[in-house]
């Protein structure tokens, strides 16, 4: 029911992940390592980050809205 009134906060995620043939075993090695890394962590990671319903995504705590950063970007 959650799912259906666009509440996504419990869907369980998934990654894909597409191999070019050019890509090399180190680089293919560090992708997966990488996975497992957020498989062990992501209960520690997840700390970090913040769920907004309104547009049902997740928001690193330490990151500035978007708009923020162009406007600042004006005045350097």
């Amino acid at each position: 029911c959650q799912i259906d009134q666009g509440d996504l906060i419990l869907k369980p995620g998934w990654i894909r992940m597409s191999i070019h043939p050019t890509t090399t075993n180190e680089e293919i090695m560090f992708v997966c390592d990488r996975i497992k890394d957020l498989a062990e962590n992501h209960e520690e990671w997840k700390k970090d980050y913040s769920y907004v319903p309104l547009n049902n995504e997740f928001v690193n705590s330490n990151s500035k809205p978007l708009e923020e950063s162009i406007v600042a970007s004006w005045f350097d």
